[in-house]
């Protein structure tokens, strides 16, 4: 039995190493190709070289590197603390009264030995003429003008109506009751009143007032004035103290309502 048992064992074998020789010899080959790239290093070996190596200036450690790419954590906010008020502005200084000015400076005296006011001038192209007369070197002339508020006569009229139309009807009755002088003021402050006429005196304006009311109408009477420019010429004498005869026939020859006013000269 021994040598049976060791005949099978013997058996056994050839028949396994028969077995791997086919295998060999049918399976087929496989293509090589060149490897290129850095040599295939173990996890062990790597970590061994990083613990013997040192960082270099260029290249910081892992851990280093890892800090400097994470992000900087940021304080919490704050709550800002208001700022302590201003203090009060100091008052701005009172005005100060102004500096009294200076007077005016006196005008120069005049030299002359006599002055003359002659006018009036009712238009400015007439005192511009007479001027001419007496712009020669003996005599200094200046014009002047001034306003005047005269009374021309006394206004008759009837007060101004609610409307155009009133003062309409009210000139067709007084047309119709023999009234033919009438008229509507159509602008001012007297719009709508109707206009009777203008009368020298405050007689005359009176009369017609008086026949109006008899017609029954509500009429007034009212000083009428108007303003007017005058025009005169200052003349100062220098060397002498009468305007020449001659020259002042020439003057009242063209303009015979002016007169010649001597003032004391400034």
């Amino acid at each position: 039995m021994k040598w049976v048992a060791i005949s099978l064992l013997l058996l056994n074998g050839i028949y396994l190493v028969i077995q791997l020789d086919k295998q060999q010899d049918s399976a087929p080959e496989v293509e090589r190709f060149p490897f290129s790239g850095p040599p295939l290093v173990l996890v062990s070996e790597q970590q061994a070289q990083d613990k013997n190596a040192k960082p270099t200036t260029d290249q910081k450690p892992p851990q280093q590197v890892a800090q400097a790419e994470a992000p900087t954590p940021q304080a919490p906010a704050t709550r800002a603390k208001p700022e302590p008020a201003a203090p009060p502005a100091t008052p701005p200084p009172k005005p100060t009264a102004p500096a009294p000015q200076p007077a005016p400076a006196p005008k120069p005296k005049s030299n002359a030995m006599a002055c003359y006011r002659v006018g009036p001038f009712l238009l400015i192209s007439d005192v511009r003429g007479v001027s001419q007369l007496f712009s020669y070197g003996d005599i200094k002339v200046q014009e002047r003008s001034e306003t005047l508020r005269k009374q021309v006569g006394y206004w008759v009229y009837i007060p101004p109506q609610d409307s155009l139309e009133q003062a309409r009807e009210t000139l067709r009755r007084m047309k119709d009751n023999g009234i033919a002088d009438a008229l509507i003021i159509s602008e001012g402050s007297k719009a709508n009143a109707v206009s009777v006429g203008v009368y020298k005196s405050e007689a005359l304006g009176q009369e017609r007032l008086d026949s109006l009311r008899e017609l029954g109408y509500t009429a007034r009477q009212e000083p009428l004035f108007r303003t007017q420019a005058q025009y005169w010429l200052e003349l100062e004498l220098m060397k002498s103290t009468q305007i020449p005869e001659t020259l002042w026939r020439e003057v009242t020859a063209g303009y015979p309502n002016i007169q010649q006013l001597r003032h004391k000269c400034n």
